[in-house]
């Protein structure tokens, strides 16, 4: 398998590798500058505590944006959601050897024929209507 072949794959992974990783370095160094100013406002007043703990958690919410990029990207490349399973089968899986020709002049198409429904038994009544027809 060479990385040229998949190189759209590659950098689609890359690119939700980045999201995740700079929006949850933000948002890390977010809830860190809000949690040194709001340790301190605490200190002077500590009845400001509630107001301080959602100011705190706002920047905790922007890594979350990032996360969900990185699952939608994953989602849409198909390696989440059984995609990549379906890749395998599809593409990497070895294929069987083949028995036979492919050539469709060599092929008894008179042998082989599925198309045609098979003749029923019977007169066409099921079991329990026969039943009552005994009766």
């Amino acid at each position: 398998m060479n990385i040229a072949e998949n190189l759209g794959i590659v950098y689609a992974l890359l690119g939700a590798a980045v999201a995740v990783l700079f929006a949850g370095a933000g948002s890390a160094i977010g809830v860190g500058i809000a949690g040194q100013a709001a340790s301190g406002v605490v200190t002077e007043d500590p009845s400001k505590f509630a107001k301080v703990l959602i100011m705190q958690l706002l920047p905790g919410t922007q890594g979350i944006y990032g996360l969900l990029v990185g699952f939608i990207t994953l989602s849409k490349i198909g390696l989440l959601g059984g995609g990549a399973a379906l890749y395998y089968v599809k593409f990497m899986k070895p294929k069987q050897n083949v028995k036979g020709s492919t050539d469709l002049d060599e092929f008894d198409f008179d042998e082989y024929d599925e198309d045609e429904p098979e003749p029923d038994e019977g007169d066409g009544l099921s079991d329990e209507e026969q039943e009552d027809e005994e009766a």
